[in-house]
């Protein structure tokens, strides 16, 4: 059982004075339910960001040296981080 279940459940079943005993339990106190996720995640999101499969066809053929690849690996709790970039012709990396 979820955390949201829980609190769904003592918002919408105890009426009176037991509602009123259970929400003075709770870490918040407050008397009225507010959802967890609200509205639309904006973090990370690139402004006109195109995507990998609009580009050009001379990059898909990779006949035309010079096209890079690039990639970011993030380590645990993102202490850490490499980046990398490959030559899409010849695979240098």
């Amino acid at each position: 059982m979820s955390h949201e279940t829980i609190y769904s459940a003592v918002y919408l079943v105890p009426r009176g004075a037991l509602r009123t005993e259970l929400i003075a339990c709770l870490r918040q106190g407050r008397s009225t339910r507010k959802p967890r996720a609200r509205g639309i995640d904006r973090r990370g999101q690139i402004p006109n960001m195109q995507s990998i499969h609009v580009r050009p066809p001379e990059v898909a053929d990779r006949l035309i040296p010079g096209h890079w690849e690039g990639d970011l690996i993030k380590g645990t709790g993102n202490r850490s981080s490499v980046g990398t970039l490959v030559e899409r012709t010849s695979g240098f990396v």
